[in-house]
């Protein structure tokens, strides 16, 4: 795992499992239980928390949390 890395994420309802950025520091997964990830969404708002990843999708970042699962994208 390493910090700007796309995997998938079991997140609260009502957002659910999504892709997500993974933020914190790459020497923190090997012993932190939870890290800190921004979801990515399809729902462009344009909003100024949203950072653009592409042409169709968004990094929330005004949504940040998570746990991560152990399969990346």
């Amino acid at each position: 795992m390493r910090r700007g890395e796309v995997w998938w994420a079991d997140l609260p309802p009502p957002t659910g499992r999504r892709p997500v950025v993974l933020l914190s520091r790459d020497d923190a997964y090997a012993v932190r239980a939870l890290v800190t990830v921004a979801p990515v969404t399809t729902r462009i708002r344009s909003i100024p928390a949203e950072v653009p990843l592409g042409a169709y999708s968004m990094d929330v970042c005004h949504s940040i949390h998570g746990k991560v699962s152990t399969q990346s994208t």
